[in-house]
């Protein structure tokens, strides 16, 4: 599970605003009121997502939810289920040699491997998506020869260097680039777009949902 918080109070600040108000109905109309922001937040960071989006999977799995902690209505964006799980928070994080405050290093080969096999943009082993083909380079289809040397692929439209790539037999360009690790630049794509909908959108309505709680409803 990866997700970012926000939470209208303390438990101290809600008891005295309760106060105000009707002790016995607040808390229940302040928690329901949370919750209806919910998919409104999970839709603002969906809307605004800032990462290149290729099979959607990622995207498809941001979901909104509010929950009580600490006895504190609390609205969550975030991902909670789904094979999204699997790569998320890396994708949000980064990796540390490029974002030093995450807590994954370097993606590197499997015991046993000496290199992740990465398919290039344009070697037949990507969808237009940019999605791999194929599980592995060995159920690439055609045979692939191995080459040491200064190997440059494209991947993400950017030209990257290598030290071995994979070759379909007759061509200059690579299949796969062979790579000693792959390194991740933090998306944030959860992250930044919440941290924009508390600040424009959701700490006002906070303040509106608090006023109306505790002076009941305006005139319509």
């Amino acid at each position: 599970m990866i997700d970012f918080r926000f939470s209208p109070g303390s438990k101290e600040t809600l008891d005295r605003l309760a106060k105000l108000g009707d002790p016995t109905q607040f808390r229940g109309r302040l928690v329901a009121a949370t919750a209806r922001r919910a998919p409104e937040a999970a839709g603002y960071v969906i809307k605004n997502f800032p990462l290149r989006t290729r099979t959607g999977g990622l995207k498809r799995s941001i979901a909104g939810v509010s929950r009580l902690r600490n006895d504190v209505p609390e609205l969550a964006v975030g991902i909670y289920k789904g094979p999204s799980l699997d790569y998320a928070a890396v994708q949000e994080l980064g990796t540390k040699d490029k974002a030093p405050d995450s807590p994954f290093g370097p993606i590197r080969p499997k015991p046993g491997h000496q290199f992740l096999a990465v398919p290039t943009d344009d070697g037949g082993a990507k969808t237009p998506a940019g999605v791999a083909r194929f599980k592995s380079a060995r159920d690439f289809p055609d045979k692939l020869i191995f080459r040491r040397g200064k190997i440059q692929g494209l991947l993400g439209g950017k030209t990257v260097t290598a030290g071995a790539g994979l070759f379909k037999e007759g061509q200059t360009a690579p299949v796969y680039l062979l790579l000693r690790k792959v390194s991740i630049p933090a998306g944030r794509f959860l992250s930044t777009p919440f941290d924009t909908y508390v600040s424009t959108v959701l700490e006002q309505s906070i303040l509106n949902d608090l006023s109306e709680l505790i002076s009941g409803p305006g005139p319509k």
